[in-house]
């Protein structure tokens, strides 16, 4: 259960950046913390007091100008900063991850994408955790006792990394646990999980299987009928099926999924993974009207598209 978040409430700070945006201002909601995973806007470098100086600086103007919208505090201890680059448009990526009582909260970072020009803040992208409310005293459970929890499930695995981190789960709750992440590597299954061990009391928290290529694509073709997904005719890692549609949608929804990895930091449209399902050589007719920049969670060219705006 979901307690305390108020989806419809607008903080002062929401108010405070409509006023500084140049046009219009997109923001998409996380529905599982209320705070933003997404904005679109257009704030002048000049209303953050960061016209020139470091990415740091930059990165934490923003979050200090916003800090009731985002959740977050610009206390010493609350961010770090992990750097910046530029990518092929030109564009500026500053990002700062989020700490706990001096522990790395998991998953959770706020990067902010600046123009070309470098005059604008065009994007942010956020996971950080509002609130966080979990008191550490260190952890009862040592590395050792954690990677031990976790060989009872693999135990001829070989250990890839152990780590202290304030998790979440999946839930994205403030009234998160400090837990241990295992990562074991086992390649005669073959297998790669990540086991999260409660630093408390050696519990298992949760499992991640990492035995997985990023991208996951499944392209089919509907050899010109409107029934989908149709016939899938190429899935991840396949070699080229020598059908230049089929290679061609393949290989662009491999393009889109790296663009908003390496860009946004996003594991595919939902953040999640989920599969990247194309379907080529539709018949024609007329799709629904688009009013607003889309990712579709399936790809094709056609009747019954199903659509999210999640990923703007």
């Amino acid at each position: 259960m979901l307690v305390g978040v108020c989806i419809s409430c607008a903080p002062p700070s929401l108010d405070l950046l409509r006023q500084d945006a140049e046009g219009g201002l997109q923001l998409t909601r996380n529905p599982l913390t209320g705070t933003p995973s997404f904005v679109r806007t257009a704030v002048p470098l000049s209303a953050l007091g960061s016209l020139t100086g470091t990415g740091e600086n930059l990165g934490r103007s923003l979050v200090r100008r916003y800090d009731e919208l985002f959740g977050i505090g610009d206390a010493p201890g609350d961010l770090e900063y992990i750097g910046e680059e530029i990518d092929s448009l030109g564009m500026r990526h500053v990002t700062l991850k989020q700490v706990h009582q001096g522990v790395d909260v998991y998953g959770a970072e706020v990067t902010v994408h600046v123009s070309r020009d470098g005059s604008r803040v065009r994007a942010v992208t956020n996971s950080a955790i509002p609130d966080v409310r979990t008191a550490i005293t260190g952890p009862r459970i040592a590395a050792d006792g954690a990677s031990r929890v976790a060989r009872r499930f693999m135990p001829d695995a070989d250990l890839v990394s152990s780590s202290l981190v304030v998790y979440p789960g999946r839930v994205r709750a403030s009234a998160a646990r400090l837990a241990w992440l295992v990562e074991l590597r086992d390649d005669a299954i073959p297998a790669r999980r990540v086991y999260v061990v409660s630093a408390r009391d050696g519990r298992l928290l949760d499992v991640q299987d990492r035995l997985y290529i990023a991208r996951n694509r499944r392209t089919h073709t509907a050899n010109h009928k409107t029934d989908l997904p149709g016939t899938l005719r190429r899935s991840e890692g396949d070699p080229a099926v020598g059908d230049p549609d089929v290679d061609r949608a393949h290989d662009f929804a491999g393009e889109t999924y790296d663009y908003f990895s390496q860009t946004h930091n996003r594991d595919s449209y939902d953040n999640l993974g989920a599969t990247l399902v194309t379907t080529t050589s539709v018949r024609r007719c007329r799709p629904p009207p688009i009013t607003a920049p889309i990712i579709r969670t399936r790809f094709g060219t056609g009747c019954r598209w199903s659509t999210v705006t999640d990923m703007r």
